[in-house]
C-alpha cells in the first residue's frame, strides 16, 4: 500500500491434517493479495513467511496458535518456505470473503460488514451472533 500498489484483504481457513475429520471451528486465517500490472492479483502470507523466517520457540503459551497458523505444522525455520508465500498459496485452504465493508444482498440494515471471518447471519434482519460454526472435512486418500 505505501508504495502504491492496490491490496485487498482475503478471510479464510487452513484445512489442517489435525482436523481431518473433527468436527470444530477451525478459527480463522487471513492474508493479502496485491496487483502487479501485467499479472493480476497475487497472493501474499506474510504471517506464515514470518513463521518460517526464523526460529521461533514454541511455548505452552503459543504452541496452539501456530498449529491454527500453519497448514502443516511447525518444523523450523524453511527459507523455502519463506518464499513461496510471497505469490503462492499452499492447496489446504478455503476462502470467507474478500476485502472489507461487505454489503451483502438483499442489503443488511445493519450496514456493511467489516469483516467477513466465518459467517454473517442475519435475522429479523438484525444481525445475530448466536450461533457457532463447525466446518468438518475429510481427506481422501486414492
Amino acid at each position: 500500500m505505501a508504495a502504491g500498489l492496490p491490496t485487498r484483504i482475503v478471510y479464510g481457513s487452513l484445512l489442517k491434517p489435525t482436523l481431518n475429520g473433527v468436527q470444530v471451528d477451525g478459527s480463522y486465517h487471513c492474508w493479502i493479495q496485491f496487483y502487479a500490472p501485467k499479472l493480476g492479483w497475487l497472493p501474499l502470507d506474510v504471517s506464515l513467511a514470518n513463521i518460517y523466517a526464523k526460529p521461533f520457540p514454541l511455548t505452552d503459551k503459543n504452541k496452539k496458535l501456530v498449529e491454527l497458523t500453519t497448514a502443516t505444522g511447525y518444523q523450523g525455520p524453511d527459507a523455502s518456505k519463506v518464499d513461496y508465500y510471497f505469490g503462492n498459496l499452499d492447496e489446504r485452504r478455503v476462502v470467507w470473503s474478500v476485502g472489507r465493508d461487505l454489503v451483502m444482498q438483499p442489503p443488511q440494515e445493519d450496514g456493511p460488514v467489516n469483516a467477513l471471518t466465518k459467517a454473517y447471519v442475519e435475522v429479523d434482519g438484525k444481525q445475530n451472533s448466536e450461533w457457532t460454526r463447525e466446518l468438518v472435512y475429510r481427506e481422501v486418500v486414492q
